[in-house]
């Protein structure tokens, strides 16, 4: 089974395994720390041990305050990025998947499963349908939020579950995404049978 890690990068290219290429020793660096953290936890540890064989995939994802406080808290239930572009994680998350939650400039402090995934094509109307459904579980009210999304064309909603807290890992990420996908799910073959 391959596992196809992808970043920008790719100047610490190392091939760890059968198929599984990591690049940048940042990456490598964290899923080991997670790995390591996660030894207490069976149901977490199978759950990202299954991941980084390629069965979903594993991202990054930074967050600001107060969302950061409010998904460890529970209190956030869905998580939404808006962008202008076809950018990720539009289109590339998928249920099953794994998000690690990192702070802002600062360390990875949780972990969480995506349970479900919506994409929409955004105009004045979906937005304003978006806005009425998932306010609360977005813990999104204020209108400041909504006026900065009104000039975006595309969005991600994902309900998160079995968010788990961790202890502060430094993350060493130096750019400005907000999303990163680390493991890649691993594409299916397919076999023909004569």
């Amino acid at each position: 089974m391959s596992v196809c890690v992808t970043l920008d990068s790719c100047k610490d290219a190392l091939v760890l395994g059968v198929g599984r290429r990591i690049v940048a020793n940042w990456v490598n660096g964290l899923l080991n720390s997670i790995e390591a953290v996660l030894t207490d936890d069976d149901e977490w540890q199978d759950r990202f041990n299954s991941a980084l064989s390629g069965a979903h995939q594993i991202h990054l994802a930074i967050f600001d305050e107060p969302y950061l406080e409010y998904v460890l808290q529970g209190k956030k239930t869905v998580e939404s990025r808006f962008s202008v572009h076809r950018i990720g994680p539009y289109r590339e998350v998928e249920p099953g998947d794994i998000l690690l939650i990192k702070r802002v400039s600062g360390p990875v402090v949780g972990i969480c499963d995506v349970s479900e995934v919506e994409f929409f094509r955004l105009n004045c109307k979906v937005l304003g349908e978006i806005r009425k459904e998932y306010e609360i579980p977005l813990c999104a009210s204020n209108d400041e939020f909504w006026d900065s999304r009104r000039h975006k064309r595309f969005a991600t909603l994902m309900t998160l579950s079995q968010v788990k807290e961790l202890p502060e890992m430094a993350c060493e990420k130096q750019d400005r995404r907000g999303w990163v996908s680390l493991v890649q799910k691993s594409p299916q073959l397919s076999l023909e049978i004569f």
